[in-house]
């Protein structure tokens, strides 16, 4: 399967929501509580993560954005509250709050070859690969490409208005991430997959960086050297 070809269309992002993450210990608990080495983060920085259980399977699969004086969990609209409940679990006496901002942000994905240019004459600057800054309206922008495909998430506030870009539709969405090897929850990820099935290990996970839940189960099988499952892509040839 290959991707359509797309100059630069825009996609609503409903199965999308986003997480605040505040308060004075949030880097440290989050450090604790996810699978990637947060504290490396520089603000303006992303980068994916998994949020586990104890036995290793995945509860949450979010992006995590240094955004200053807080930090924002960009995860599945289906997921959200199974990831702030596994993250508050253990809440004890540290100084962190996680919030829902829910219907206060609209989100949508830009892409295609134009994408780049697209965001630039809307909004100003865009930022590099895995960077994210605020633009037009408060809008903040982060570039997460599928692959070899550019492709910029934003987050809209009230008020914000969208690039005026033609819509891609949910067949043509589905058809460029599997082209570009990007598992959605629902589809390939699921409450029954270990980070490592799904090929998230380059990508979500730091296995230096310290204990985190889930952490001895997902070490043994990257110590075993394969999974007990894999996700492939499978191409097909012929009628």
């Amino acid at each position: 399967m290959s991707a359509p070809p797309v100059e630069a269309r825009r996609h609503r992002r409903p199965d999308r929501r986003i997480v605040e993450v505040g308060g004075g210990d949030r880097v440290d608990y989050l450090q604790r509580m996810l699978t990637q080495d947060v504290e490396r983060l520089e603000p303006g920085a992303a980068v994916d993560a998994c949020v586990l259980t104890p036995q290793g399977r995945l509860v949450g699969v979010p992006v995590v954005l240094h955004a200053g004086d807080v930090h924002l969990l960009d995860v599945d609209a289906a997921t959200v509250a199974d990831v702030i409940g596994q993250l508050e679990r253990t809440v004890i006496t540290e100084d962190v709050t996680f919030r829902d901002l829910g219907a206060g942000l609209d989100r949508l994905t830009v892409v295609g070859a134009g994408a780049p240019a697209a965001i630039a004459a809307w909004g100003g600057d865009a930022p590099g690969a895995g960077r994210h800054v605020v633009l037009r309206g408060g809008a903040r922008v982060l570039r997460r490409d599928l692959g070899a495909v550019p492709a910029y998430e934003l987050f809209l506030g009230e008020g914000t208005a969208a690039p005026e870009l033609p819509d891609l539709p949910d067949d043509a969405w589905t058809a460029i991430r599997l082209a570009e090897r990007l598992p959605a929850w629902g589809a390939e990820l699921g409450p029954d997959v270990m980070p490592l099935e799904a090929r998230l290990a380059e990508t979500a996970l730091s296995l230096s960086k310290g204990c985190f839940p889930g952490q001895e189960p997902v070490a043994m099988a990257w110590h075993r050297g394969h999974p007990a499952r894999l996700l492939v892509r499978v191409a097909l040839e012929g009628a």
